[in-house]
Formats: C-alpha cells, structure tokens, sequence
C-alpha cells in the first residue's frame, strides 16, 4: 500500500512537471525576423555594391562565400587595409548609407525567398510577427509591399546604427516596449551577429544557413537552433506552441 501511493506520488509530480514544461514551451508569442538574407535575398545586391566600392577604392573584390564565411571585421582588414580599422565605425556607417541608396535604387531587383511568404501567412495566424533590421524600413516595407505579405507583420523595427552598436539593443528596446519576457520570443536571423545579439538579451534564435552568413560559419557561433530550408524553420518554431 505504501509502495502504491509513493507510485502514485511520483506520477502525479510527473505529470506536474510536464504541464510545467509544455506551459514553458507555449509562452512565445511573438516571432520576429531579421530581413537581409533571412526574408530577403539582397545578398547578391549587397554583393554587386561591396565590389563596386572595392573597384572604385582600388581594393581587390570579393566572392560570396568568401564573404559568407568570414567575419565583417577580416573582410575590412583584408581587403581595405588597416586603416580603415582605425575609423570603422564611421567608415561602416558611410558604406551602410550609400548601400541603403543603392538599394532604394535597385529596389525592385529585390525578391523574397522561395517559401518564405507561405510560412509567415500560416505562422500570422498563430504569433504575432515583427521584423528587426537595420535595413531602412522604406526598402523593407516596400518589398513586403511589392510580395504581398506587408499585412502579415505587426511592426517593423529599423535601426541602422545597429551595425555598429549591436542589434541586441533594439532587441531589448522592443522587449521592453511591448513589456515582454525574453523567453516570448524568437528571433530568426542569417548572421553571427544576431546569435551573440539574442544571447546578450536571453531570447532563443534560429539561425538560417541561406543568407550572409554560411552554415559552417554558423555552427561556430552555436545558435540554439540552426536550419537549412524554410520548412525546417517552420518544424523548428511549431516546436514551442504558442501562448
């Protein structure tokens, strides 16, 4: 009899113990995406503007998995010397800006990756959806705008001095503007750079091995969760339910 109600306890903690962790799992409400290379392919945009400032500072251009596996910083050093090391935050503000006017003027040249408008429509209907970026929000607005999935996003979040203080700082601004806890959202990014962003704020990332960044380069980063197509990315986040 004794042994029957220790049984019977230790079923009953169980079964507390994992209402517990699936209450856990299905707090995300929101799932926010980064743009660049995660929604949008700009990378061969990117690409063409990065050669051609490379061509008209005489520096040799680079190839995009040369680009995909390596750090911002090296590829500065590498190809620009230095120097430029000594002023980049300043140098990488001014490249961001000319980029962004390149894609203003290129904007209609920039397409959505295969896949991605049927994932954020079904996923609309579960979470509440947000992108942050530090693309400027009239390229990413219009893009959405030119695909059809601008009414599926709550908000769009741009900040383009992000690239040099870090996106973990307009993380924690949306954080806190929507007076969230960091385990009620996702974030899916491209790049090693949103991985240690969501680290510093405690939400959980996905990381995407199609954008700037390769899978390889990825996996030293050790992201929480790293997927190779948009429907494994879908599997990933159905994983943790919804509130």
């Amino acid at each position: 009899m004794k042994f029957t109600k220790l049984f019977l306890l230790f079923i009953m903690c169980l079964g507390i113990t994992c209402s517990y962790k699936k209450l856990t799992a299905q707090k995300v409400q929101w799932v926010v995406f980064d743009f660049d290379g995660t929604l949008a392919d700009t990378l061969p945009l990117t690409m063409e503007f990065i050669n051609k400032s490379c061509a008209e500072l005489g520096c040799n251009t680079i190839e995009p998995e040369a680009f995909r596996r390596n750090k911002i910083s090296k590829i500065v050093t590498d190809h620009l010397g230095w120097w430029k090391i000594l002023s980049a935050p300043l140098f990488v503000s001014q490249l961001e800006s000319q980029c962004m006017n390149f894609f203003r003027e290129n904007i209609d040249r920039i397409t959505i990756f295969a896949g991605a408008k049927e994932l954020l429509e079904a996923l609309s209907k579960k979470y509440r959806l947000a992108i942050i970026t530090p693309c400027a929000k009239e390229v990413v607005t219009q893009t959405l705008e030119n695909h059809g999935i601008a009414r599926v996003f709550e908000g769009i979040y741009s900040d383009g001095f992000s690239l040099i203080w870090g996106i973990d700082v307009t993380i924690k601004k949306f954080l806190v503007d929507h007076k969230l806890n960091p385990e009620e959202v996702l974030y899916v990014g491209d790049q090693d750079t949103d991985i240690f962003a969501c680290r510093k704020v405690g939400v959980k990332v996905i990381s995407t091995t199609w954008g700037y960044n390769s899978k390889s380069f990825l996996e030293q980063a050790n992201p929480d969760y790293l997927v190779d197509s948009f429907d494994e990315l879908a599997l990933t986040i159905a994983s943790f339910g919804n509130a």
